[in-house]
């Protein structure tokens, strides 16, 4: 009886070891990580406090400090930033296919592995950057290449195919702002302080400011000559 290579991996026991291992493998090197159940890596990299939830695939993302990613995520070619909140099912760095200049939209005429071409024709993949602070909500996708600001956030379901400004939320397909988070004045401050690269200790100790933005950066007031 001939049994397939692959399906050993498949094994609950075979599975939960393999997790185990790395689990025990990211903790040594990295503070405070929590990974869950299903989860796979590959040419990754993290920083501290980093939760990854169960059955989420990273390949070529960096995280920064003290995001974590939800459930079931599929992440590819991704520069994320410190305190991001990733929802379950988002989905970033999928790939694209030609919409002009091709005949066919299909990866034969573009991607060597398919034998009617010697090298690749199409860039398929391109890198995505998120920002500090950004909520990405369940079930978005996001397209390659896009840049989401930092302070930024995307409503659940969005499809965003369009960077989106600093501290801008947008939602619906495709993504567009509808409202920014803060006043101009207090996001130029936010942006100036960069609070995100501050040690844990001016965190605790200027927590008050960071639970009111009206404290943390008030509105200036404008003088209107009468």
């Amino acid at each position: 009886m001939n049994f397939p290579a692959y399906a050993i991996g498949r094994i609950p026991l075979v599975k939960w070891t393999r997790w185990l291992l790395m689990v025990i493998r990211y903790n040594l090197r990295h503070e405070g990580m929590h990974i869950g159940f299903g989860c796979s890596f590959s040419n990754s990299s993290f920083g501290r406090h980093n939760r990854i939830s169960e059955q989420s695939m990273l390949s070529n993302v960096e995280l920064g400090d003290y995001s974590y990613i939800g459930a079931r995520c599929h992440l590819n070619r991704v520069q994320i930033g410190k305190f991001c909140s990733i929802a379950p099912d988002v989905k970033c760095g999928l790939g694209t296919h030609p919409s002009r200049g091709f005949v066919s939209s299909h990866p034969a005429f573009y991607a060597p592995h398919y034998g009617l071409v010697e090298q690749y024709g199409f860039e398929e993949y391109k890198d995505t950057t998120i920002g500090h602070d950004v909520w990405v909500g369940a079930n978005s996708i996001i397209m390659d290449g896009v840049k989401i600001g930092t302070g930024a956030i995307i409503g659940a379901n969005a499809v965003v195919t369009k960077d989106i400004p600093p501290y801008a939320i947008a939602v619906g397909t495709p993504a567009k702002v509808i409202r920014y988070r803060f006043e101009e004045d207090q996001i130029q401050q936010l942006m100036k302080e960069e609070w995100w690269n501050q040690s844990d200790e001016w965190l605790k100790k200027n927590m008050d400011r960071m639970q009111d933005i009206n404290r943390f950066a008030p509105v200036r007031s404008v003088l209107v000559d009468s």
